[in-house]
């Protein structure tokens, strides 16, 4: 049901694209969102555009997109239509393709910024995002007054980037550093105080209006309204070219609320933050590392913790360790949402012949080597002490 945008679905698109809704605000805000143009873009010249997934079924017709860059860990879903209804069998199932896409395409983060009263934010939970930020937006209302401000603040510079990613660092909680890389010191403005800087504005420059995120340390609270001031008057030409200048704040700023406010700024709402982790970005997966050292050196020879000399002991802890290895197989293969991985076993290889050309030796050296199929070392476990372990049918 769920397929890649072609040249079938342009009517589709243009049809649908009244009735979605844009999740991100960066986009909706700054860039006049088109998902049209953008399908077409991704179609025809992979790595432009938005990557688009279309639903059809013979009652219902969707489609999503994402905002992603191949190998960059952050990808945004950009836009759903049509927007959430209790009745829109495709949204569930459009966001989970988008997360996979995604994932596939080298992301780690799914992201989706919507309000929480709305139905899209339910929905979103359902699909399996959780909330790591909440953020404000605010609109530069009217005029920036002609007066030169009373701080003066420069233009950022590549020579900055370690001064802007310890601020970032120092401010910013770490649960939204795990998600959202450092921002990028060429875009912006800076503000030092005794030779550190204490502010960062990241500015986002797109067609349609300007974005900003403030970076503002607490040390410089007494001085945070000249920053706005300075900012704001930094960007005042855009804004008296019919660009609106719109300000993010995020809730661990909020302190900064009542300075854009006094600043004459116009608030438009709230939004959460929300990630969906994905979990297919680990695409080599080990369950165990050495487990021959494991199981003999602790149990058998007491060399490592914890440090018995059981036979009977040894065998039972290198049953254990074989089931736990199929069973943890098992369970990334069933989440997996990409073809290419792959889970294994790391082991402890080393050359071994017999010493003697005799059917003895022969067999030991066959169980010392232990690069056989695992399941072949159960059953000459097995062979070996005469009883059925209590696990059957395993692989």
């Amino acid at each position: 049901m769920i397929r890649p945008f072609d040249w079938r679905d342009v009517s589709l698109v243009k049809q649908l694209s009244e009735q979605g809704i844009c999740l991100d605000s960066i986009t909706r805000l700054t860039r006049d969102n088109q998902p049209l143009t953008n399908a077409l873009l991704a179609y025809l010249m992979p790595g432009a555009g938005a990557p688009t997934l279309v639903w059809r079924d013979d009652r219902q017709a969707a489609f999503g997109q994402l905002r992603h860059r191949p190998g960059e860990e952050l990808a945004r879903a950009l836009f759903i239509a049509p927007a959430w209804s209790e009745q829109n069998e495709a949204w569930l199932p459009l966001v989970d393709r988008l997360a996979a896409e995604a994932g596939a395409r080298g992301g780690h983060n799914l992201v989706a910024e919507v309000d929480e009263a709305s139905g899209e934010f339910d929905a979103l939970r359902r699909a399996g995002f959780a909330i790591y930020a909440r953020q404000t937006i605010w609109r530069l209302a009217g005029e920036i007054p002609a007066t030169a401000p009373a701080l003066a603040i420069r233009a950022a510079t590549p020579a900055d980037s370690l001064a802007v990613s310890t601020l970032y660092t120092n401010l910013v909680p770490r649960l939204v550093q795990q998600v959202e890389p450092p921002p990028h010191p060429g875009r912006g403005y800076v503000f030092e105080r005794d030779g550190e800087l204490v502010a960062f504005v990241d500015v986002k420059r797109g067609p349609a209006g300007l974005w900003v995120d403030p970076y503002l340390h607490p040390e410089a609270y007494d001085q945070a309204d000249d920053m706005v001031s300075a900012a704001l008057h930094m960007l005042g030409g855009h804004q008296r070219a019919g660009r609106p200048v719109y300000v993010c704040v995020r809730r661990y700023q909020d302190w900064l609320q009542d300075v854009l406010q006094t600043a004459g700024l116009e608030c438009l709402g709230s939004q959460a933050v929300m990630v969906k982790r994905l979990g297919d970005r680990v695409k080599h997966w080990a369950t165990f590392n050495e487990p021959l050292v494991a199981a003999f050196a602790g149990h058998l020879w007491g060399e490592h913790a914890p440090g018995l000399k059981d036979a009977k002991i040894a065998l039972q802890a290198t049953h254990n360790i074989l089931v736990a290895h199929g069973l943890s197989v098992q369970a990334i293969r069933s989440t997996a949402t990409n073809n290419d991985l792959q889970a294994g076993v790391v082991l402890s290889l080393w050359p071994v012949e017999p010493a003697e050309e005799t059917p003895e030796n022969q067999d030991a050296a066959e169980k010392a080597w232990l690069n056989c199929p695992l399941a072949a070392i159960l059953m000459t476990l097995r062979a070996q002490v005469g009883s059925t372990p209590a696990h059957q049918n395993f692989d």
